[in-house]
């Protein structure tokens, strides 16, 4: 699993106090991607093992993190969704830098591009 940073820091002054949809769909999205994270990470933890020594994993651990992952992009793609469709988001993402703004364009593109694949799991 990549190396992780725990940071402590008061959520709600981040995200604007949940006074804005668009910082509660922001904050939704960071949680999501925290689980997507780990969950892959866990994934690609089976898989180096595998690679490395042969190990074999418990099916059902596998099984269930490639079912979470997946339901976890589902959910986050539906998270972007929103967040892309929201007013607010669309007014201050012409504000953003090009690599922000692409970085953005990307993330929403993906999904799209691999839905096939994505649903194949």
């Amino acid at each position: 699993m990549p190396d992780s940073r725990v940071r402590i820091g008061n959520l709600s002054r981040a995200f604007g106090y949940g006074k804005s949809e668009m910082y509660n769909r922001i904050a939704r999205i960071c949680v999501l991607y925290e689980d997507l994270r780990i969950e892959t990470g866990k994934l690609f933890g089976f898989s180096k093992a595998f690679k490395n020594d042969g190990e074999v994993m418990n099916t059902f651990e596998v099984l269930y993190y490639i079912r979470r992952s997946t339901a976890s992009l589902s959910e986050y793609r539906g998270a972007l969704n929103q967040l892309c469709n929201d007013q607010e988001f669309n007014n201050q993402l012409n504000s953003l830098k090009k690599m922000y703004a692409d970085h953005i364009a990307e993330a929403y593109e993906y999904p799209e591009d691999n839905q096939k694949i994505i649903k194949n799991l």
